[in-house]
């Protein structure tokens, strides 16, 4: 029946359209979504069997897909895909790979992606993942597509813009400079900002955040941030919505973050000599 196949393709778009959202939302949020698109999956094949008792009909795009494949494919492979995806960050939305991820390292300075012998860029098809680090210093020399930082513990961490959004999530003691579109702190602590920002920053469940200018500058900034879709002119850093708090959407008044110091800003740019090279 053609209705089937339809609610099947618009079931599917939306397990689609969470995976390429669940970099934005909260646990809780994202959660909540996977719940209620699974139970809209199981109301459409309690109302499929109802409709199709008998198995004697079949989806046409089953049909095709039968076809092109062996004859034991089962019939309900794409229908059952949404309940094998998590609420992480999915592949549709970010590559991830062992050249711009850096994971479970300690007391490791002058970690540079890309990394020493990759001839690749970086680029804003790509993103970068860090995570488990402790006690590290790194240095992401390209555009990026996004940046994801999880458990991350008295780290420093210096970026080139980035064409999409920054995540970060359970980092603690942590300098931060970066250039994105959006920022997403969620559950993090004790951590100093330096910001580019074409939208407001959002933390949540976040504490001791301190916010500064983003202190960066080298020879092909001004080109980075165009790539990366910002304006030079155009810099909301100060501009933090805190959603743990009850007048979220105000951006004074919240306890969990403040300005640095302006004394203190240049404390947040990375040694001149480690900016030397080019990417």
């Amino acid at each position: 029946m053609q209705i089937i196949d339809e609610t099947l393709i618009r079931m599917e778009d939306l397990q689609k359209r969470l995976n390429e959202v669940s970099l934005y939302l909260t646990p809780f949020d994202c959660e909540q979504a996977t719940l209620e698109l699974k139970n809209l999956q199981t109301q459409f094949q309690t109302k499929r069997e109802e409709l199709l008792p008998t198995g004697k009909f079949k989806f046409s795009r089953n049909r095709v897909k039968k076809a092109a494949t062996t004859p034991s494919a089962p019939e309900t492979n794409s229908r059952n895909e949404v309940h094998d995806h998590s609420c992480h960050i999915s592949s549709s939305l970010s590559k991830f790979g062992d050249r711009f991820s850096l994971v479970n390292l300690e007391n490791v300075r002058d970690l540079v992606l890309p990394k020493s012998g990759c001839t690749d860029t970086i680029g804003e098809s790509n993103s970068v993942y860090l995570a488990q680090l402790n006690q590290c210093t790194v240095h992401i020399r390209d555009v990026c597509g996004n940046l994801i930082a999880r458990n991350l513990c008295k780290c420093h961490v210096y970026t080139y813009p980035v064409a999409g959004s920054v995540w970060i999530e359970n980092c603690h003691q942590c300098d931060f400079v970066v250039a994105s579109r959006q920022l997403r702190i969620h559950q993090t602590t004790d951590c100093r900002l330096g910001l580019h920002m074409g939208s407001r920053p959002i933390i949540e469940n976040s504490t001791g955040l301190q916010v500064a200018p983003y202190g960066l500058q080298y020879a092909a900034l001004q080109t980075d941030l165009a790539r990366a879709g910002l304006s030079a002119d155009i810099n909301l850093w100060r501009e933090v919505e805190d959603f743990s708090h009850p007048n979220k959407r105000l951006t004074t008044g919240s306890p969990n973050w403040s300005i640095l110091a302006e004394a203190e800003w240049d404390s947040l740019k990375p040694d001149e000599s480690s900016l030397s090279s080019t990417p």
